[in-house]
């Protein structure tokens, strides 16, 4: 009775905050779209201020997209950078369901379609599995990687009642991810257009479900897999992959490990300066 009457609250609510003009702020360079095996990939390319620099690919987490994601970070980064839209989340369209498997082609039809060469890899979450996956299938395709938040592997007892249920807590109705947005305007108000429109712009139920199975059945931690240098990005107050488990992460492979102190899952949402710096440090010193 509770969760119905607040399922109904927050419905009330969003419905309310969507009537409100919303959108996100004015984002350096152009949305383009290539074709691939799978479907048709869209993505956001910036040329950047400084050509010469390396190129940056940004990877998005599960039930967002590039922009939702990465608009804050956007206008502070110098070279280029090439944002996709995962398959089913965004604008990327797919005749396949999700997995990690669709997701790696799309993402190297985008840096095909910009000529993107060998870049820093920055993924976010489930946009790990979904570097991972690109690594496996091309070696070498990234020449460091900055895991942000994410996992090898992503079944656990905690892990898996999560990931059942996530597709329904994710949804933007549902009130605990109501309270998280309010949340978030609060403490930054000034990106409260830019989070109602990454809210509207959620991807559907069937793509958030595809996109849990495809987490639940992951596990990297044995592939034959040779790593770039890499950094791993730990938020010690992420409630989503346990922080123990991300450091454990880092070791197995080699890792050098940052952690973020009173840093959320995606704490990049309301200080995307943490992240510019971090994207700008200097490639990670490989530990064995």
């Amino acid at each position: 009775m509770f969760l119905a009457a607040a399922t109904v609250l927050s419905i009330r609510t969003f419905r309310r905050l969507t009537v409100t003009p919303s959108g996100l702020p004015e984002l350096p360079g152009v949305r383009l779209t290539a074709e691939f095996d799978g479907g048709v990939v869209s993505f956001r390319y910036i040329a950047g201020t400084d050509p010469a620099a390396p190129p940056v690919v940004l990877l998005h987490g599960w039930g967002s997209s590039g922009d939702a994601s990465f608009f804050g970070v956007l206008p502070l980064l110098r070279g280029p950078v090439l944002v996709p839209d995962l398959p089913g989340h965004g604008d990327t369209t797919s005749v396949e369901s999700f997995s990690f498997d669709l997701a790696a082609r799309a993402v190297f039809a985008a840096m095909d379609a910009a000529g993107v060469v060998s870049p820093h890899m920055v993924a976010h979450s489930m946009g790990g599995p979904v570097a991972l996956s690109m690594l496996r299938a091309r070696p070498g395709c990234f020449s460091r990687l900055t895991a942000i938040a994410t996992s090898l592997h992503w079944q656990s007892p905690r892990m898996s009642p999560f990931l059942l249920g996530a597709p329904v807590l994710m949804s933007p109705v549902s009130p605990i991810a109501m309270r998280k947005l309010k949340n978030r305007m609060k403490m930054v108000p000034a990106y409260t257009e830019a989070f109602v429109w990454a809210w509207r712009h959620r991807p559907g139920m069937g793509t958030l479900r595809a996109a849990a199975k495809s987490l639940h059945r992951f596990d990297a931690r044995d592939w034959d897999v040779v790593f770039p240098p890499t950094r791993w990005v730990v938020p010690e107050d992420d409630y989503m992959v346990m922080p123990s488990r991300q450091r454990r992460c880092a070791k197995r492979v080699g890792a050098e490990i940052l952690d973020l102190e009173d840093a959320g899952h995606s704490f990049f949402l309301v200080d995307p300066v943490v992240l510019q710096e971090i994207i700008a440090m200097p490639a990670p010193i490989r530990h064995s």
